[in-house]
């Protein structure tokens, strides 16, 4: 089992590092997850979002070498870290075997009042 380095997810809600949960849409947010070599139908894309895990299965009609948008739902943002900062990655595991990680964007979640 081999593991590679993925490129970083895209929050695309987010203003540079900074995530305002009450500007959002009610059905959350949106993370793009950059196209890699090989994406297959199949592959589990585990996107860890401050520590909760959403998980998303590659589906039959996904364009190799397109992003992949995942949604994150409106009440795992606000909890994941209230004025804190939180780390987003994810890790694609292959029906190969293989598994690959990305590297890890911080975004700072504006706090709520």
């Amino acid at each position: 089992m081999t593991e590679q380095q993925l490129p970083a997810p895209a929050i695309l809600d987010a203003q540079g590092d900074v995530l305002d949960p009450e500007s959002l849409p009610t059905d959350g947010v949106t993370v793009q997850i950059p196209p890699y070599a090989a994406m297959a139908v199949g592959d589990v894309i585990s996107l860890s979002w401050g520590g909760t895990a959403v998980t998303h299965t590659v589906p039959d009609n996904a364009d190799e070498g397109q992003p992949i948008a995942i949604q994150v739902p409106a009440d795992l943002i606000a909890p994941a870290g209230n004025g804190d900062a939180i780390q987003i990655h994810y890790k694609v595991e292959r029906s190969a075997g293989d598994s690959m990680t990305s590297e890890a964007v911080d975004l700072a979640l504006a706090p709520q009042e």
